[in-house]
C-alpha cells in the first residue's frame, strides 16, 4: 500500500477501477455453462422445453391465474398463503426482504406454520433460517446475484438452491434461470411521498408500478418479454401483472414454455 503525498488525491472512479483490477487479478473468470438459443441445436443436447415455476408478486392475482397449472407448481408471496388452496400443483412462498435479525425470527414463525415447501429467499436471511425452520427447502432469488458456478457450488454446499443473477452473461450451471414478465427493478426502505401515483414515468415514457412489498416499496417496469425464455433446463417466470392486464396476452407468453400449451391449463 502505497500512501499519496499531501494535496494529491485519486478520483473515486480511479480507486474503483483499481478495486475491479485487483478482484480481476487474483480471482479466477467465472466459469459458466455456454447454452444455444431455442431451436434445433437445444433439441439436439437433449433440453427440451424448460420445467418452469411461475412466480406471482401479488396475492390478488390468485384468482385471475388459477387456471394455470405450471409443471414445477407455484411461488407465492408469503401473505397468500392463505389462499394457496385454490391452486393446483406444487406452492413455494416467496419471502419479502428482511431487515434485521428481528425480521429474520419474525419469518421463521410464520415458516414454522406451513407444511414443508420450498422458501424462496431474496438474501443473507437464506443462510440462517435453514437452522431455525429446518423443514423446508431454502433457494436463494436472483436478488443474490448468483452469476458463476462457484458460487452456486458453494451455497449447494450449504445445502440452499439458487436463482441465476439477471446480470449473468450466461447460463450458470447449478442455477433456476428467470424469465421475467413486467420485471422488478429496484427496491427501497423509504416510502414515497404522501398522495404519491403508484405509477410513475420516465423521460423516455417507461411506466413502472410502485407496490409495498414487506416493509420494503418496489417498483416494476411494465416490459413484456420480446422472445422465448433462454434455452435451460429450470426457468422461474417471475410475473408482475400490472392493473388492466389482458390474461390472454399472458396465457400466450406462457404457452412459449411448453410444446403442447393445453398441458400447462386446465380444461
Amino acid at each position: 500500500v502505497t500512501a499519496l503525498g499531501t494535496g494529491l488525491f485519486l478520483r473515486p472512479s480511479a480507486l474503483k477501477a483499481l478495486r475491479r483490477a485487483l478482484v480481476m487479478a487474483l480471482a479466477p473468470a467465472p466459469r459458466v455453462l455456454q447454452l444455444p438459443p431455442p431451436g434445433p441445436a437445444a433439441t439436439a443436447l437433449g433440453l427440451g422445453p424448460p420445467r418452469w415455476a411461475l412466480r406471482l408478486h401479488q396475492a390478488e392475482a390468485l384468482d385471475a391465474l388459477a387456471d394455470l397449472e405450471p409443471p414445477r407448481g407455484f411461488i407465492l408471496p408469503l401473505a397468500a398463503a392463505a389462499g394457496a388452496r385454490r391452486l393446483r400443483g406444487p406452492v413455494g412462498y416467496a419471502l419479502p426482504p428482511v431487515f434485521g435479525p428481528e425480521g429474520v425470527k419474525a419469518l421463521a414463525r410464520d415458516l414454522d406454520a406451513l407444511p414443508p415447501t420450498e422458501i424462496l429467499c431474496p438474501s443473507w436471511e437464506a443462510l440462517a433460517l435453514p437452522a431455525l425452520v429446518p423443514a423446508h427447502r431454502y433457494r436463494l432469488d436472483w436478488t443474490f446475484n448468483v452469476a458463476n458456478a462457484r458460487a452456486a457450488a458453494v451455497l449447494a454446499g450449504q445445502g440452499l438452491g439458487a436463482t441465476c443473477s439477471l446480470e449473468a452473461p450466461a447460463p450458470v450451471p447449478g442455477t433456476r434461470a428467470v424469465w421475467a414478465v413486467n420485471p422488478l427493478v429496484s427496491l427501497s426502505r423509504f416510502p414515497p411521498e404522501p398522495g404519491a401515483s403508484p405509477v410513475v414515468t420516465n423521460d423516455h415514457g417507461d411506466r413502472f408500478h410502485r407496490v409495498r412489498w414487506g416493509e420494503a416499496w418496489a417498483l416494476f417496469l411494465e416490459r413484456w418479454p420480446g422472445g422465448p425464455p433462454p434455452a435451460v433446463a429450470e426457468v422461474q417466470v417471475d410475473v408482475f401483472l400490472p392493473p388492466g392486464t389482458a390474461l390472454a396476452r399472458l396465457h400466450d407468453l406462457l404457452s412459449l414454455l411448453s410444446p403442447a400449451p393445453e398441458r400447462a391449463f386446465r380444461a
